[in-house]
This record gives C-alpha cells, structure tokens and sequence, in this order.
C-alpha cells in the first residue's frame, strides 16, 4: 500500500514544530557522562531572561542512562541528536533562501516579456495527465490505493491536484507556490522517465 502524500503544508507545519522543540532545547548543554553507576546523558539547561538573553545555567541533570547493551553507535546517535538536528535543519533554511534568491536573480535575468509570453502550466499539467508514461510515474510515486490504476487523464488530474496540494489546476496558473510545485514535479517525472 502506497503511504499518502504529504501536502507542502503538512511539511511546513511539521518542520515549523520541530524547530520549535529544538529551541527549547538549543542552548542547553549535554555531556556524556561515566561514572560508577554506569553511562548517561546529562544536560546543563540553560537560563533564559525575559529579553532572551542567556541567563545562566541550571544545576546539571541526568537527561538518560545507557543500559549494558547499548552499542558506542547508539550512544553516540543519542548524545549528537540535538546538535545534528539543528545542523540539519540550519542547512535547510540556508537551501531554502539559497534557492529563494535563485529564483530572484533568475527573474531579474529574464523576466516574462508579458502575458503572451506567460507558459499556460495548467494546459501543460492537462497534457501530462494524458500521457500513460505520466500516469505511470503518478502511479509509483503519488496513488494510493483507492486511486486504481490510473488509466485515465481524469484519475490522474485527481492524483495530481491531491500532491500538488491544490483544487484546479487552474492554480498553477494563478498560484506562485503551486507553480513551483508544479515545475518540481515535473522535474522529478523528467528525471525518472529518462533513467
């Protein structure tokens, strides 16, 4: 059974809350720490002032132990957690301006000359939905099983608007960020049907 996609704003909303668990926890300093009780994970939670300032710190605590079995790996995933998932998520804000300030340069090379010049990207989405070797692509990366097996344009403009997260494909017409969904997609289907 094939999962159900994640709409844009789904991403976007669940990336918003993990930046903000991660900000709780971002000034905190972990340490892993041996004793003879064993080894653990123990955190220095920092003090924030009303102004976000650094504040000082708490006393330190025990955030978690590892049990006997736990492998050095393990252990390390653990204890690098939270510094990984800010560098991660640090890359992806600075791809997402990166990508942001591309497309800006790339308007201010070659603007649309007006509206005759303006690419009708629904008409070009109606085309796509025809085409069986799209429909295949659709099938493998957006259907879900109540979608059969996609062997008309209609099915597939139904597949389509659900992973582009929009009503008609007029949108893409009218809309920036379903254009750009758009444009990324059919940049995927490009790449797999010339693999």
């Amino acid at each position: 059974m094939t999962a159900a996609p994640v709409t844009p704003g789904e991403i976007r909303a669940r990336l918003d809350e993990i930046r903000e668990r991660l900000a709780r926890v971002r000034a905190d300093r972990w340490s892993h720490e041996f004793s003879d009780a064993g080894e653990s994970i123990v955190i220095t939670r920092a003090v924030i002032d009303s102004q976000g300032r650094h504040a000082g710190n708490e006393a330190p605590v025990a955030l978690c132990s590892f049990g006997p079995d736990a492998s050095w790996f393990e252990k390390e995933f653990v204890r690098e957690a939270r510094s990984d998932l800010a560098f991660v998520l640090d890359q992806l804000t600075a791809a997402g301006r990166l990508i942001r300030e591309q497309r800006a340069r790339l308007d201010r090379v070659a603007p649309p000359a007006g509206p005759a010049r303006v690419k009708n990207l629904a008409a070009e989405a109606s085309i796509k939905c025809g085409e069986p070797g799209f429909q295949a692509w659709l099938r493998l990366h957006h259907a879900t099983d109540d979608d059969g097996d996609l062997a008309d344009s209609a099915t597939a403009a139904a597949v389509l608007r659900r992973a582009l997260a929009i009503e008609s494909r007029s949108q893409l017409n009218t809309d920036p960020d379903a254009a750009g969904r758009w444009r990324e997609m059919r940049a995927e289907y490009s790449a797999w049907a010339q693999a």
